[in-house]
């Protein structure tokens, strides 16, 4: 084999090995969806109960993935 070739080849294996892993990584709620909804949804859908609304709290992991009738705030 020609040295380029099998270095090319390796490499080409550790991208599809790197992407494969951030494709198959599951979601932190807390690190990763959680400060999104802080900013931009918590004011409404917040820790809150004078503010929030439609009855859907978004700062729980459990109220924003619970079931409302077929289906949820975050999939």
């Amino acid at each position: 084999m020609i040295p380029g070739v099998r270095l090319l080849s390796t490499g080409f294996f550790s991208f599809l090995l790197i992407l494969s892993k951030l494709l198959l990584a599951e979601v932190d709620f807390t690190n990763e969806v959680r400060p999104i909804l802080s900013e931009y949804c918590f004011h409404c859908h917040g820790p809150d109960k004078s503010t929030r609304k439609a009855d859907l709290r978004l700062d729980l992991s459990k109220g924003a993935l619970k079931d409302l009738g077929g289906y949820s705030a975050i999939i």
